[in-house]
């Protein structure tokens, strides 16, 4: 099946990424809905974590081996949903596209090097600061505020929002 951006995916998510020239499987990324807020995992651990489009499933499966931690946002995005147990947090490119979709800009892949901007409408469910599962150091990780498009850096003790998403 194609999917379009805007369209409801198979775990429940609203596509908001296309890019067929990607493996199958990795072509459509959809995401579900606000979990709430969490802190990013724990401090004092470095975890080699990936920014790119695709590196988000591995990375929300190294924070969780690397933090034991309950809450952490990384376990709070990895519950089954809409039938499916792949969820992971983004990576921070992945957020980005996320960011550029919350607020209406271009998500093709041809502009995937383009960060959000404050440009747009911010859609309805989409709130300020969002946490990546791209770390910086081992007392911060990147997230994205959807009001103004902001990619910055976080400490882990932060509660940001989490968003889960899903490639298929």
């Amino acid at each position: 099946m194609t999917y379009r951006v805007g369209d409801v995916g198979p775990g429940g998510g609203t596509v908001f990424f296309v890019d067929t020239s990607r493996a199958k499987g990795s072509q459509y990324w959809e995401v579900g809905s606000d979990l709430g807020t969490a802190r990013w995992g724990c401090n004092s651990t470095r975890i080699s974590t990936g920014d790119a489009i695709g590196d988000g499933a591995s990375n929300t499966n190294l924070i969780k081996k690397d933090c034991a931690e309950d809450g952490i946002a990384a376990r709070v995005v990895s519950a089954t949903a809409g039938g499916y147990s792949d969820w992971f947090l983004p990576s921070k490119n992945e957020l980005n596209q996320l960011c550029k979709y919350a607020r209406n800009q271009s998500t093709s892949p041809d502009d995937q090097s383009e960060v959000c901007k404050n440009t747009g409408t911010l859609r309805d469910g989409f709130t300020r600061n969002n946490w990546s599962s791209s770390q910086i150091d081992t007392a911060n990780a990147w997230y994205q505020d959807f009001v103004n498009g902001f990619q910055g850096s976080g400490s882990w003790l932060h509660t940001f929002g989490v968003r889960p998403v899903r490639a298929f």
